[in-house]
């Protein structure tokens, strides 16, 4: 599956660490990808176009893991994303060579663990949740 691809490549990359290939579903679409740490910080690298945002949204995950659901209750937010791969150049496509994908990430600010997103904003973010289902 994709999924394992990207987990696959992912291990190959220096820096990236506790890889773990996942299918993810938000909204009712399912995505593939993968769960990875990068010095430290987790991360989900998703495979696709990044979902129509109404507004500020931020996420929440829920783990399924084993029959449970470890539910994450930081926010996670679109940290970046390549969405236009008609675009890309041979050096595009060594660096993404899943074209077309974003990547989800923690709010963490070190000195202010309670933090939220919302802290930092005029606006109030819409929290979705993202099922991540791992990849055994």
């Amino acid at each position: 599956m994709l999924r394992d691809k990207v987990g696959a490549w992912l291990n190959s990359q220096n820096d990236a660490t506790d890889v773990k290939p996942v299918m993810l579903m938000l909204n009712g679409k399912r995505y593939q990808g993968a769960y990875y740490r990068l010095q430290g910080e987790q991360r989900l690298y998703v495979i696709g176009k990044r979902p129509d945002q109404k507004g500020p949204t931020c996420y929440r995950i829920h783990l399924l893991e084993e029959s449970t659901v470890d539910d994450d209750q930081r926010d996670w937010y679109i940290a970046g994303s390549i969405q236009n791969e008609s675009n890309f150049d041979s050096v595009d496509w060594e660096n993404h060579p899943f074209g077309n994908h974003w990547v989800v990430v923690p709010w963490d600010i070190e000195d202010d663990p309670d933090s939220r997103i919302d802290d930092y904003s005029d606006e109030e973010y819409c929290r979705q949740y993202i099922d991540v289902e791992v990849s055994r």
